[in-house]
């Protein structure tokens, strides 16, 4: 016994001096004490502290299916809301993971994720789900930091340490208009019997200025109490031409006039140089998202490993232009910025090269003492959306289905958005608008504005199957003649282009409405799968 007491004080005074070196990571092993000396295992494991006994005891909240099956999902219908845990103190959540089927393309900025730890009023964690895991745009991609990463694609990972000495709650909350089919999650924690007292609390908060405003800094952070920033993550979406990283970082403390630390620009902050190349990312910083829309309206990733031609429209004076998307992030886990009564962190805009009015969001992260100053409001569902996403006349006249999930109206029926890749290559973009009306005499409204005045054939492209239903079709006040019939007998759906007929058009807004008329008699529900409508221009239109 006593052996053993002596053991375990031997490896406490050790713990508190010794720097393990492992598999080329540093870890600095820390081992709190209670008012006895006695050693608590709260600090992050690493392979030095592995033999270290543990004083807690290990638990886990998760989505499994309670009876037994292989459904081990939970549903998020349309302004619903889930708990993902709710626990009791002394604790600390140690990883909390999370995949989706949601078939919303802005998917990642509907799901807004939030975490109340000790009785807090409002949410310590307040986050678009994918910004806080670090995915921006609404966008998924893989990449590795010590406190978040992303595995196969759209597997989502925090080991952010979270103690908390009362009571966690954590919940997912369903802004947008469809339902979130299946919503997969972990979260991973430890019981303790008590924690020291010295410890801070956990903190995320997003950010978005859409777009930012020239001479007025980007704020990433500003919180009152005793703690320490420890990083932030920040997505940019070009609205203009050029290179965007030159606003400098900087963090003002306590109070303090001009920055306490002032940096030489955003490129540097986030630990790279000369403009970004490739995509990169490690434990501490990245970019691990550095993309162009094409023509599908899909990002165009640019890699380490892009070579001669293919690689010259990312490299200067070429290599950013309106419309590219940027993620970026600095994680300060080996170098948090401690603040005792107030912080403020900012992105300098407005200087000399860099003047551009690009949207910017962003995640920060950091620990404190409570209370905590009350987060800032979300921006509006349809505000969060990135531009690339929205509703938008493409080119030709186009506009896709699948962009009028957040401004389309029916008086009944669900709407939602599906993704048509399984499926072949016949459908634009991959996308559709899916509309299940009720009765018979439904009307579904969706309204766009024409730019270029003149005269146009009205073509509908949309899914037949053995599911489509029957519309008539109309603009504003006229009906076109020739009623869609969706309905196909064949044993997979295909998409199929419909001329409706000839008008003319001048600028400003419209509404394109399909009226429910039934379904065919072999048909098995009745919907409309729209791919797109595109206004093609044409001689003597109808006027």
């Amino acid at each position: 016994m006593k052996g053993r007491e002596a053991l375990k004080s031997s490896i406490k005074l050790k713990c508190k001096c010794i720097v393990v070196l492992s598999c080329a990571v540093i870890s600095l092993i820390t081992v709190f004490e209670d008012a006895s000396g006695q050693p608590l295992s709260v600090a992050q494991d690493s392979l030095g502290s592995l033999p270290a006994l543990k004083d807690y005891q290990a638990g886990r909240s998760s989505s499994f299916q309670k009876s037994g099956g292989n459904f081990d999902y939970v549903q998020i219908p349309a302004g619903g809301e889930i708990c993902m845990a709710s626990l009791e103190g002394p604790g600390m959540i140690t990883h909390i993971w999370v995949t989706l089927g949601y078939g919303a393309r802005a998917g990642y900025r509907k799901l807004v994720l939030r975490m109340y730890f000790d009785d807090a009023q409002t949410p310590c964690v307040q986050s678009p789900l994918g910004d806080f895991f670090g995915q921006g745009h609404a966008q998924t991609y893989t990449y590795e930091s010590q406190p978040l990463s992303v595995g196969t694609e759209g597997g989502l990972n925090s080991f952010w340490q979270m103690p908390f000495y009362k009571n966690a709650r954590i919940t997912v909350t369903n802004e947008g208009r469809q339902k979130c089919t299946m919503f997969y999650y972990y979260v991973d924690y430890r019981r303790y019997e008590h924690l020291p007292s010295n410890l801070g609390i956990f903190h995320a908060a997003y950010r978005q200025q859409f777009p930012c405003i020239k001479e007025q800094p980007y704020v990433l952070l500003e919180a009152e109490g005793q703690g320490h920033y420890v990083g932030t993550n920040l997505s940019i979406e070009q609205r203009e031409d050029g290179w965007w990283g030159e606003g400098d970082d900087r963090i003002f403390i306590d109070g303090s006039e001009k920055p306490i630390m002032h940096g030489t620009g955003s490129e540097d902050y986030f630990c790279g140089a000369w403009g970004f190349s490739h995509e990169f990312s490690h434990q501490e910083y990245g970019q691990p998202l550095r993309a162009k829309i094409g023509s599908d309206g899909k990002p165009e990733r640019y890699f380490s490993d892009i070579r001669g031609e293919d690689a010259r429209k990312y490299r200067w004076p070429t290599g950013w232009l309106k419309g590219d998307i940027h993620n970026v992030y600095r994680y300060h886990v080996s170098d948090p910025i401690p603040f005792s009564r107030s912080i403020r962190v900012e992105i300098e805009h407005g200087a000399v090269n860099n003047e551009q009015e690009n949207n910017y969001s962003s995640v920060a992260y950091w620990y404190q003492t409570e209370p905590h100053r009350t987060p800032p409001s979300l921006a509006p569902v349809m505000e969060r959306i990135p531009d690339f996403l929205k509703l938008q006349e493409r080119e030709g006249c186009l506009f896709e289905g699948e962009d009028f999930i957040d401004v389309a109206h029916a008086n009944s029926g669900e709407l939602h958005e599906a993704d048509m890749w399984f499926w072949g290559s016949g459908w634009s973009r991959m996308g559709t608008l899916i509309w299940r009306p009720e009765n018979q005499g439904d009307i579904l409204v969706l309204p766009f504005d024409i730019r270029n005045q003149g005269d146009y054939r009205l073509v509908v492209a949309s899914t037949h199957s053995q599911e489509g239903g029957r519309f008539e079709v109309s603009l504003n006040d006229y009906l076109f003649e020739t009623p869609l019939d969706l309905y196909w007998s064949g044993a997979f759906p295909g998409v199929q282009q419909h001329a409706c007929g000839e008008v003319a058009l001048a600028t400003g807004g419209y509404e394109l409405k399909f009226r429910y008329l039934g379904k065919d008699p072999d048909s098995k529900k009745g919907h409309l799968d729209l791919d797109y409508f595109q206004f093609q221009p044409c001689e003597d239109a109808r006027r």
